[in-house]
């Protein structure tokens, strides 16, 4: 399983080692057949405006999840708000 950080965001000081083994974990965990992950720390508005592309909602959300692997195996993308994320918490 392939795992990719992006945090273009330096408002949340994650260590993306420990997010990359929480990730894997978890995926194992349920056995969820990922080969590629990427996820995507960004702020509010960006999330909002794919929000709105995608789902036709201009409401502000936390996360939002693509997969555009096949149905066999997930290569996904997940964006987080960071804003959110810190609300949240």
């Amino acid at each position: 399983m392939k795992i990719k950080i992006h945090n273009a965001i330096s408002r949340i000081n994650i260590s993306h080692k420990k997010l990359k083994e929480l990730t894997l974990w978890l995926c194992t965990e349920i056995n969820l057949p990922v080969e590629t992950l990427d996820i995507i720390i960004t702020d509010d508005e960006n999330l909002r405006e794919l929000h709105e592309h995608y789902l036709n909602d201009t409401s502000y959300t936390d996360v939002m999840t693509f997969n555009i692997g096949s149905d066999v195996a997930i290569e996904g993308e997940i964006y987080i708000s960071d804003e959110r994320a810190l609300e949240n918490a």
